[in-house]
């Protein structure tokens, strides 16, 4: 967290709000702030992240995990790609759906087809799979 807000500051230090304790932030960083302060936050914000698999055994997993959901919330048809993290299938409406992993976003795209199946609307981006999932069934 980056900031010069005393009062958001002070919430994050203490982390005793949801809001704080969710954000679970790598490190908090108050303005005015000196450089080696910043420099460090960064270090330990990058040690958090974890590098995406792009290996087809993950892109495979991923996949099983979105039928999962999708099955789970009462999707039917579902079509599921053998290379990549998408799938095509029908919502509990009929609609005709599809959800997809755009990893140059890092967000779920969630679309609909149009009743003659020629024309995909977008109708939401997503970077937590279960919210896309909600959204498309």
């Amino acid at each position: 967290m980056f900031t010069a807000h005393v009062r958001d500051i002070k919430e994050a230090m203490e982390a005793t709000t949801d809001r704080s304790v969710g954000a679970a932030f790598a490190a908090i960083v108050p303005k005015p702030f000196r450089l080696d302060e910043l420099l460090a936050a960064v270090e330990s914000a990058v040690g958090r992240g974890v590098a995406f698999n792009r290996s087809q055994v993950a892109e495979r997993t991923r996949t099983r995990q979105l039928v999962k959901q999708l099955t789970k919330a009462g999707a039917i048809d579902i079509a599921p790609s053998k290379r990549r993290e998408w799938a095509n299938f029908r919502n509990e409406a009929g609609e005709e759906m599809q959800l997809y992993w755009w990893q140059r976003a890092g967000q779920y795209l969630v679309a609909r087809y149009d009743a003659d199946g020629e024309r995909l609307e977008g109708l939401g981006r997503f970077f937590d799979l279960k919210d896309a999932v909600r959204a498309a069934t």
